[in-house]
């Protein structure tokens, strides 16, 4: 595992490098002084060469933590899912044939992409505040262009092919702006599914990288009418290309809350009146108890990965559990806990219950790309299968703690009844993995590309 792990890594830096060598105009950003904002998309760099990169710099003092990098990595995969619906409906104006076949991936990619971000709540890591700065760094120079480009392709216009043909530079600017801060991300550091979502992604813009100017020769080349004709022609294929559902996304991850913030207030205080708790060790109770629910999901998705049809039943089941729960736990109010207290608080639930650890175990968007070995599979398989029996432990320990406290005790019974009746049917399904020949396993991948 350490092997291919080496030398995928060996081949990804080299196919950065070729691939970034290539870009004419990089966007990228000085390092802003004391009075100045955070927007990424201020001045304009030729290549990434490392550290003492502008960009690099930027990067680095705007997501200066692990847990800002994940969130604003998240953010650009989001955006650029635009272009990646964008490049395949020019695709499909002049090769319809085609589209079903290389978009149906891209949409798997994105759908379990979307679903793994509401397993692990990166927002939830960072300030409301540098949640709100990390976005607009993104957006503010090219929103309009954004919400232009988002409400032609909904609407299936042919204007958007004038759209297209009179911003082309400012499309192909922006495009190379979010893969360059992807890049920096990738080097500083992010999870391992989110690195090989990158990944995907660079290696998409790399083979659509002449979509934009062959458009650009079509149209320029053919007469209005002609164009008008592709677009009717072809009409239904371009409309089939639809990536709204990403870069449009409804956040799925915030329960609307259903209790009256007095109400919240009083239940908050009977708690803590009635247990030795106070309002840190009562939102750490929890946080355990959402967290260890991310992690038996992220759990699920990983060990069945190839049993898609299942997991999407455990998931339902995982999920309506998951909504009575978070439904109580709602009437706890975490707002008297100072915001960075309580973002401390997150991190070390997330050390206790070892998330990092499944987090490096997330093969599953290497699965898009490439094929791993068996051993590879099961051995990553393995290791979320025991960190899910670590987190039992750790949920046993605090459960224990609860006795006298009914509303908590109920909470951690539900909770660890999910966690062992999955974990021994994840048990049984790493055992069929391994049993399985290498060329199975490897069938098995293909089927989910």
């Amino acid at each position: 595992m350490k092997s291919t792990r080496i030398k995928t890594f060996i081949f990804i830096i080299y196919f950065f490098a070729l691939f970034f060598n290539n870009i004419s105009q990089i966007k990228a950003a000085e390092a802003p002084d004391d009075n100045s904002s955070d927007d990424l998309s201020q001045e304009h760099v030729t290549h990434i060469t490392g550290e003492n990169n502008p960009l690099y710099a930027m990067v680095s003092s705007l997501a200066g933590n692990y847990y800002e990098r994940n969130i604003l990595a998240e953010l650009i995969i989001v955006e650029l899912s635009i272009y990646v619906s964008l490049l395949l409906k020019l695709f499909a104006l002049v090769n319809s044939v085609e589209i079903e076949e290389r978009c149906l991936p891209l949409k798997q990619f994105f759908v379990s992409f979307l679903l793994n971000s509401t397993f692990e709540r990166r927002n939830n890591m960072v300030s409301k505040e540098k949640f709100e700065i990390l976005k607009q760094s993104l957006n503010s120079k090219y929103i309009d262009l954004r919400d232009k480009l988002s409400q032609q392709m909904h609407e299936n216009s042919v204007k958007l092919f004038d759209t297209v043909i009179k911003n082309k530079n400012l499309i192909q600017e922006n495009i190379d702006f979010l893969l360059n801060i992807l890049l920096v991300l990738f080097d500083l550091g992010i999870e391992r599914f989110l690195g090989s979502s990158a990944f995907a992604l660079f290696s998409f813009f790399d083979e659509y990288e002449l979509v934009l100017d062959d458009f650009s020769s079509i149209f320029s080349s053919s007469s209005r009418k002609e164009i008008s004709c592709r677009f009717i022609s072809n009409k239904d294929a371009i409309k089939w290309v639809d990536f709204d559902f990403c870069y449009n996304r409804v956040d799925l991850n915030s329960l609307e809350e259903k209790v009256d913030k007095s109400d919240r207030d009083q239940f908050t205080s009977q708690i803590i009146n009635s247990s030795s708790l106070d309002i840190e060790e009562l939102c750490k109770t929890k946080e355990i108890l959402l967290t260890a629910l991310d992690l038996l999901k992220t759990g699920l998705y990983i060990i069945f990965i190839f049993e898609r049809n299942a997991f999407f039943a455990f998931l339902s089941h995982v999920r309506e559990m998951e909504l009575k729960i978070k439904e109580e736990l709602d009437k706890i109010n975490c707002d008297g806990l100072p915001e960075q207290k309580y973002l401390e608080l997150k991190i070390t639930v997330r050390d206790l219950l070892r998330t990092d650890e499944v987090q490096s175990n997330n093969l599953v968007g290497e699965c898009f790309e490439d094929c791993l070995t068996k051993e590879t599979i099961t051995s990553s398989m393995t290791s979320v299968y025991k960190s899910l029996l670590s987190a039992i432990l750790v949920l046993k320990s605090f459960g224990a703690t609860f006795l006298g406290v009914d509303f908590f005790k109920l909470l951690f019974e539900n909770i660890l009844k999910l966690f062992e009746d999955y974990t021994k049917k994840c048990a049984q399904q790493i055992k069929k993995v391994k049993s399985l020949t290498e060329e199975e396993v490897q069938n098995l991948q293909m089927s989910t590309m």
